[in-house]
């Protein structure tokens, strides 16, 4: 699929590509923390620990005080002591910043993650809206009426209540990156996310896909459900049903990935 046919999701700011290299290089516990500097910016963890728990800043900054959109990216904490289950901590604010508090006291390294530039959240319905789009897009395909482009254009998601929230009712294609496309397919009970590499894209790369409750509290988030593959296989795609325990049906939640080199 070609970029211009899906709905154009990828950040091409060299200071977030830079950031998204520098900050797995980053650790921290209770006695200090860590920082990196690159050729656009610096990144940086600091520890503080209140009442016998462990608290920790995460900083990015440009150089030049260069305006950059670091909602863009999500950061995850992991403990060297229970690697799963991730947690990610909350957005990075307009100064490249994001906390959190209540750790465990115990060795922490920092993941990062692209992030799809908006919240999502399941629509009612949204696995019959799915189904009847499917069936009418099938239906015009064999009167000859329509082409891929203009189907995958028809499915631009609604926007919904929430400042920055996505409704989804229907099978809806983001261009993560020139050589990514992350399809959302919602369906009763659950979302799918495929990965498919670009049209003309070089061979495909592993990648990791997630999806994560969004914040809303200011404490650290669950990643939900998570998977590897290669782009373009058959089995390339997460599977996630709703649960009461994970929240998937409430929302809202961001879908998040990584190249695994």
């Amino acid at each position: 699929m070609s970029p211009s046919s899906a709905i154009d999701a990828r950040a091409s700011d060299p200071i977030l590509t830079e950031a998204m290299t520098l900050l797995p290089q980053l650790a921290v516990d209770a006695d200090a923390g860590s920082s990196c500097d690159g050729e656009r910016v610096t990144v940086r963890v600091t520890p503080e620990v209140l009442d016998r728990t462990l608290s920790v800043l995460v900083t990015c900054y440009a150089y030049g005080h260069r305006l950059t959109d670091w909602r863009r990216l999500r950061i995850a904490i992991v403990s060297d002591q229970q690697p799963e289950p991730l947690s990610v901590l909350p957005l990075l604010d307009e100064r490249g910043q994001t906390r959190v508090r209540g750790l465990d006291l115990g060795q922490y390294r920092l993941a990062a993650f692209w992030r799809l530039p908006k919240r999502f959240r399941l629509a009612q319905g949204a696995g019959d809206a799915a189904r009847q789009q499917r069936f009418a897009y099938l239906q015009q395909a064999v009167d000859g009426q329509v082409h891929l482009d203009q189907r995958v254009q028809t499915l631009a998601p609604t926007p919904g209540s929430g400042n920055d929230v996505v409704s989804l009712n229907a099978p809806t294609p983001f261009a993560a990156g020139d050589d990514l496309v992350l399809r959302l397919v919602p369906w009763a009970g659950g979302l799918t996310v495929h990965a498919e590499p670009a049209e003309g894209s070089p061979a495909p790369r592993q990648v990791e896909v997630c999806i994560a409750t969004a914040d809303a509290s200011g404490g650290t988030d669950r990643i939900i459900a998570s998977a590897a593959f290669v782009p373009g296989l058959a089995d390339a795609r997460l599977d996630c049903s709703a649960t009461p325990e994970n929240g998937l049906l409430s929302g809202p939640f961001d879908v998040l990935w990584r190249g695994i080199r």
